[in-house]
């Protein structure tokens, strides 16, 4: 599975990975209230969008039993959850990551994830296209910019904070 089909998954999604994780091979019923799932107060619409996209990724597989659509985890989903979350390791040098980009209005879908991206991963917005960090640059942050073809928009600054007297 390609990073890009990784990354586009929705956080819902992950939920009902881990949902189906939990209870394995068993199959399990979700219960509608009006306009909504029980689970998570996730929209019903939501939820087929996110069953639907981890479908088509690979990642769960759709069985019809007795009428009913059961759901299983594939082994590629699996190994997906499997998956290790980003190491981050604090600078010890005093020294913080500071990222700068500018990146074109034609490009707003790709600055929002990077943006997206960075908060999730330890970055704080320090102005609108400005972020620091107290942990070391990883190689992910790097292979977003590339495949999201923005690499030649962003600076990446080593910086020590000093008080101004």
């Amino acid at each position: 599975m390609r990073k890009e089909t990784k990354r586009k998954l929705t956080e819902a999604g992950k939920v009902l990975l881990e949902i189906g994780s939990d209870l394995g091979e068993l199959s399990y019923r979700i219960v509608f209230e009006p306009y909504r799932l029980s689970i998570h107060n996730m929209h019903v619409p939501t939820y087929y969008r996110n069953i639907h996209s981890l479908e088509k990724n690979g990642l769960i597989k759709k069985r019809k039993v007795s009428g009913r659509s059961n759901y299983r985890i594939t082994e590629a989903g699996k190994k997906m959850l499997r998956a290790r979350p980003i190491q981050k390791k604090r600078r010890v040098d005093g020294y913080s990551t500071l990222i700068i980009f500018d990146i074109p209005e034609e490009k707003s879908k790709a600055r929002t994830s990077f943006r997206r991206y960075l908060i999730k991963n330890g970055y704080a917005q320090f102005q609108k296209s400005t972020f620091i960090s107290p942990y070391e640059l990883t190689e992910d942050i790097l292979d977003l910019a590339r495949e999201l073809r923005i690499i030649s928009c962003i600076n990446i600054f080593y910086a020590k904070l000093r008080p101004v007297n």
